[in-house]
């Protein structure tokens, strides 16, 4: 397998694993960090691989300047939040040049999940298009963006915006790759779970003998989501087959009504490797910490098929156990999160908002699986 399949398969394995983590973290297939191919803009640099067959003595290949990519991706989650599966046909065309790459797409995404921070969840459908740029002024850098915009269906309004921003650094022997999203999310939120609501009212009455807040009625079921995330990625090819990762995860999110904020540190060590011409595995571990104090020790593994260089095919697994804080962080997190109370617009609780009830103060087992596939001519 060649240098430059090499890279693309190991740079669409890397950005299904930080998708991976950030459902870890809120139990729901989050793909703001990578296109609904599953794949990172960088996938594909042909500067990089024109400079590599230069200095090989071989004849470089004359780069394609149209390409389309059509295929399905998606994930299920259970553990944080109520076990739920969605996917995502999607379909890209794609026009490259030696120093530049444009891309213009749109997927659909099926049974997606949403919640109101206070335990109840709901699935819905959108249709998200978006628009993609990569520069690479020079053959070890590439500069890429782009912008997705989400709108749900008639029957269930969601909107979204979102940005992704970042760069990558190829020296051959070791690859660097930082990037920066910002998701902005409104959505009707229409169902509400009020068996839950009056559990939680009631705990807080049987521990303390009174209701310690002032509890109120939200009748606000619109909800807003901010949500910024970072990922720092170094990789080490040790061999032309075969790579050592290590990646750095940041999350913090805003959710209000209720205004909530969280956050989450995840750092991930792992290997990526050609077994063969057409299978590829890697695997990993990672640990975490959040806004709540859980301590979050994953792994990861899975493998990549290559078709003769027109499908892909990536599975990968994800569990992780969540250490459950101490010091009654069970009971904080009933009265700051859940239970219904008069927020000031300016304070903010450090809760997730997508962690179920029955999951208060437990120690748990998430897991996750993702899958892609894709056709590209």
């Amino acid at each position: 397998m060649g240098l430059r399949t090499f890279l693309r398969i190991h740079n669409i394995t890397t950005a299904v694993l930080i998708v991976g983590l950030a459902a870890t973290f809120l139990s729901m297939p989050l793909f703001s960090q990578i296109d609904e191919t599953g794949q990172s803009p960088q996938d594909d640099r042909p500067m990089q691989e024109e400079a590599r067959k230069n200095a090989s003595g071989e004849e470089p290949k004359k780069n394609k300047i149209f390409g389309f990519e059509i295929g399905m991706s998606g994930g299920y989650a259970t553990g944080i939040s109520v076990s739920n599966w969605q996917y995502r046909p999607y379909a890209n065309l794609v026009l490259s040049h030696k120093y530049i790459k444009g891309t213009a797409g749109v997927y659909r995404c099926k049974n997606f999940l949403i919640t109101d921070g206070e335990g109840s969840f709901e699935n819905i459908n959108f249709t998200q298009p978006k628009i993609g740029l990569s520069l690479y002024p020079h053959n070890v850098i590439e500069l890429y963006g782009e912008y997705r915009y989400s709108t749900g269906d008639y029957s269930h309004y969601y909107r979204g915006h979102e940005g992704t921003a970042g760069f990558l650094l190829d020296f051959d022997v070791v690859t660097i790759d930082a990037s920066c999203n910002k998701r902005l999310v409104e959505y009707e939120f229409k169902s509400v779970n009020w068996a839950d609501k009056i559990t939680l009212l009631y705990r807080d009455i049987n521990i303390h003998g009174r209701a310690t807040q002032l509890y109120t009625i939200d009748t606000n079921r619109t909800k807003y989501l901010d949500d910024t995330t970072a990922t720092v990625n170094l990789s080490w090819n040790i061999i032309d087959t075969t790579s050592l990762d290590l990646t750095y995860y940041y999350l913090y999110s805003i959710f209000k009504y209720p205004r909530d904020s969280y956050y989450n540190h995840t750092g991930r060590a792992g290997v990526y490797s050609d077994v063969c011409k057409y299978i590829s595995i890697h695997g990993g571990a990672s640990l975490g910490l959040d806004a709540e104090r859980y301590l979050i020790a994953g792994g990861d593994f899975g493998a990549t098929f290559n078709i003769l260089g027109y499908v892909t095919i990536t599975a990968s697994y994800l569990p992780s156990y969540f250490f459950a804080p101490v010091g009654g962080s069970a009971l904080k997190r009933i009265i700051d999160s859940y239970v219904l109370y008069s927020y000031s617009y300016n304070s903010a609780g450090s809760t997730n908002p997508y962690l179920q009830p029955s999951q208060i103060g437990k120690s748990f087992w998430n897991h996750s699986v993702n899958f892609n596939i894709t056709f590209r001519y």
